[in-house]
């Protein structure tokens, strides 16, 4: 029984591990690309129009991705939403995105526990 228990602590350690290396490369890649692409509002809109009305969905998930990265800078997307789709539709856009990942963290905060929030926080 104690073999179990201790197999069953370094699987939880080794995935706690994973979740925080995955989290800091996808951080690091997603950070250049935001800059890259979001850096000049006009680039950015130009480059959400290449995804045609898939465009605003692209958006909102850049919006919700941020929220749960909170590492990423919100305020090169919410800049360039302005750009590329004007105040208010850019407003909505990002209010869409922040409330699916705001609830994207709250599931998997009850999902995994208050083990996630210590682990990433």
């Amino acid at each position: 029984m104690e073999q179990k228990t201790k197999w069953q602590k370094r699987v939880r350690w080794f995935s706690i591990g994973a979740v925080i290396i995955f989290t800091l490369v996808m951080t690091a890649v997603l950070f250049v690309l935001f800059q890259s692409v979001a850096s000049d509002p006009a680039q950015f809109k130009v480059w959400l129009e290449q995804f045609g009305w898939l465009g605003r969905a692209v958006l909102a998930g850049m919006m919700a991705l941020q929220v749960l990265v909170a590492l990423l800078p919100g305020e090169i997307i919410e800049t360039g939403a302005g750009v590329a789709y004007g105040p208010i539709e850019g407003l909505i856009l990002c209010l869409i995105g922040a409330a699916v990942g705001t609830a994207l963290i709250f599931w998997l905060v009850r999902r995994y526990g208050s083990n996630l929030v210590e682990c990433l926080v």
